[in-house]
């Protein structure tokens, strides 16, 4: 937006986080400008007569601007990555390594692998980063074949961590990173190596937050349904940027994964206030809830958990601190829909929706 000729220009995101969780994106079209700002012109009571209404010149990413930068000390956004290739014949074996900074899911013609979560876990990344090995050779065909992986952001660049005066193991801000190495022996004799190179793809997954604590909101109408499966078409993806500083010493992972152990269902639902329910899954646990609903098109649902109550019935939160745990799903309205957040969790009991 500008008031004069040339490529000077403004474009602003307002980011409004509510107690419970509520977010909202301001963009703003109504903004007025000057060139000779008066005492006062920063306050809310400044009166702009003599200012004009600025003009809308473009859209955020335009040229000469390109995409804005997101260096910041905070999470960083959900990508998607995919790649396909070809194999010539029948699959003997095939073993999968696999790594990042931030956590991954890993994806194979459609399939997750494995049934592990929070992969590859917590260490000092400045020592060492784990590694997985994953035996893939029932998700390969002959023919095309697509891999893909979703990345969030973890311990890595939640900005979460010990700081001041305390080592921080965090990287508050640091892009996510991703690290694969397919190894794959064909009935024909052949052996095929895929590899993290710049023949892969990235886009922005459904996942629009996701941090350890605070939790994950999905915009289930973000969602592109094929991605992992070969002749997916990829327009509107671009090209990953490979990075040569992530050349800290991989281990083996070195005690079991985490993994989803059992389910709990609600033993009873209140309804402190009117159209506000309380969940009470009966038992204080480590978890993430999984929903399943009918709903239309735009349906935002949020939970948000407690490990215990007030005297009202509604949820106490004191003891979580800064911590939002809220979970938000926004429905695409395609049908019954099932959900639940891949890359967060917390302890809790309750669950107000």
């Amino acid at each position: 937006m500008t008031n004069a000729t040339g490529p000077a220009g403004l474009t602003l995101g307002i980011y409004q986080s509510y107690f419970g969780g509520d977010f909202e994106t301001i963009t703003p079209t109504d903004w007025l400008c000057s060139d000779k700002p008066a005492k006062g012109w920063n306050t809310p009571k400044f009166a702009a007569k003599e200012w004009v209404k600025a003009r809308v010149v473009g859209q955020p990413g335009d040229a000469p601007w390109g995409e804005v930068s997101q260096e910041v000390d905070g999470p960083r956004r959900s990508q998607m990555l995919r790649k396909e290739f070809e194999l010539p014949a029948e699959v003997v074996r095939a073993r999968a390594y696999v790594s990042g900074l931030g956590y991954y899911e890993l994806r194979l013609n459609g399939f997750r692998v494995g049934d592990d979560v929070f992969t590859p876990g917590w260490t000092q990344y400045e020592k060492r980063i784990q590694y997985q090995v994953y035996d893939v050779t029932d998700l390969l065909k002959v023919g095309r074949n697509a891999v893909g992986a979703i990345l969030g952001n973890g311990w890595w660049s939640s900005g979460l961590g010990w700081a001041g005066g305390r080592e921080r193991h965090a990287k508050p801000g640091e892009n996510l990173r991703f690290l694969l190495q397919l190894e794959v022996e064909c009935t024909d004799g052949s052996k095929h190596r895929i590899v993290t190179d710049s023949s892969w793809t990235a886009h922005r997954s459904p996942i629009v937050e996701d941090t350890l604590y605070h939790g994950e909101t999905y915009d289930a109408r973000l969602e592109q349904p094929g991605w992992d499966k070969p002749r997916f078409d990829a327009r509107g993806w671009k090209p990953v940027k490979v990075v040569k500083d992530s050349l800290r010493k991989l281990c083996a992972q070195r005690g079991p994964t985490l993994r989803v152990t059992g389910e709990l269902y609600p033993v009873q639902i209140t309804e402190p206030k009117p159209g506000l329910y309380v969940l009470d899954f009966g038992q204080n646990h480590p978890g993430r809830p999984k929903l399943t609903i009918k709903a239309p098109r735009g349906t935002t649902v949020r939970m948000v958990h407690a490990e215990y109550l007030k005297p009202d019935g509604t949820l106490e939160r004191a003891n979580y601190r800064s911590a939002r745990v809220t979970d938000t799903y926004i429905c695409k309205g395609d049908g019954v829909e099932v959900w639940e957040p891949r890359f967060t969790y917390r302890g809790f009991r309750y669950m107000q929706v």
